[in-house]
């Protein structure tokens, strides 16, 4: 038989892995506890599921996992995976705790194995051309970068926003410029439930550069925008749509980077499978993942101490 790649959770975000391994040519096989997600599956991509996602762990066939799970479930069900032996994409956060993602980092070191998160925005080619710009020094003096990543989302007891949302602009700032704010400070609110913080503005410096992210779950709006600003130019990205502009301030003229939006969740998935087959050198992987846990920590603790709080280097 075929090896296979198994997807273990088909629900929003598990569909989409699906889709895209089907174009990609995979041999596919699925694990969901929920009988009408293995149905529509079956019909929409002819790909068969098991309801128990240990028939895939057990599956000598299966050799590589996408796991697109609840975030509770990311340490235990990815530590399993990893034991045995597959190499695994995990969806964000890699974890709820560093230490546990430090765990699952070492699992897969010592165990040969490719671990991969998903940050999904380091193959979005907006992003990837204002990490050129930054690169080649483009903008001069950096003074700020501002990330905007609003939607209305329904009331979820069991996440909060920095944990849940917080990975990916943290994580763009992280591929942006090779490093983490060396401070940080964080306000957030809780609006429509008992606990988990709903909405929160964090602040950063990085040298001189003033990093600023604003996250809410109560903002009718989706925004996911990028704004870079430099002493010679500005670049404002929309996220979404990879549309990018660019200021130079010298001619005062606002011009179209002209960024050919590119598919991001079918790269990753191509780079994922081209770090086990290929070797390549994994640009996502869980040291990456575990790295923006311990971010989102110290944010976290920053917003319950009411303090502005060192990042350590490690």
């Amino acid at each position: 038989m075929n090896k296979l790649v198994g997807v273990i959770g088909t629900g929003y975000w598990g569909k989409k892995h699906v889709d895209e391994y089907k174009q990609l040519g995979a041999n596919l096989i699925i694990a969901d506890p929920i009988e009408e997600n293995l149905k529509l599956v079956k019909e929409k991509f002819g790909v068969d599921g098991v309801k128990n996602y240990k028939d895939l762990l057990s599956n000598p066939d299966v050799y590589a996992l996408s796991i697109c799970i609840p975030n509770e479930m990311h340490f235990k069900v990815c530590k399993e995976a990893l034991e045995a032996g597959k190499h695994v994409l995990l969806e964000k956060p890699l974890t709820l705790k560093y230490s546990e993602a430090v765990e699952l980092v070492k699992l897969a070191k010592s165990k040969k194995l490719i671990l991969a998160v998903g940050h999904i925005f380091r193959f979005n080619n907006a992003i990837r051309k204002a990490k050129e710009m930054v690169d080649s020094g483009e903008f001069g003096r950096i003074y700020l970068l501002k990330l905007t990543w609003t939607n209305l989302e329904p009331i979820w007891n069991n996440r909060d926003i920095l944990f849940d949302l917080g990975a990916h602009p943290f994580d763009i700032v992280n591929f942006l410029f090779g490093k983490n704010p060396e401070e940080i400070s964080c306000i957030g609110e809780v609006f429509r439930k008992p606990f988990g913080e709903e909405a929160a503005f964090v602040n950063g410096k990085i040298g001189h550069i003033l990093i600023n992210l604003e996250m809410s779950w109560v903002t009718p709006e989706k925004t996911r925008r990028l704004v870079i600003v430099g002493e010679k130019k500005t670049v404002f990205i929309d996220c979404l749509s990879q549309e990018t502009k660019v200021f130079d301030l010298a001619a005062k003229t606002l011009t179209d980077a002209g960024v050919i939006p590119s598919n991001t969740i079918r790269l990753e998935l191509e780079h994922f499978l081209q770090c086990i087959e290929k070797k390549e050198i994994n640009f996502a992987d869980g040291a990456i993942g575990a790295e923006m846990i311990r971010i989102i920590e110290i944010a976290k603790k920053s917003l319950d101490e009411k303090k502005v709080l060192k990042i350590p280097k490690i």
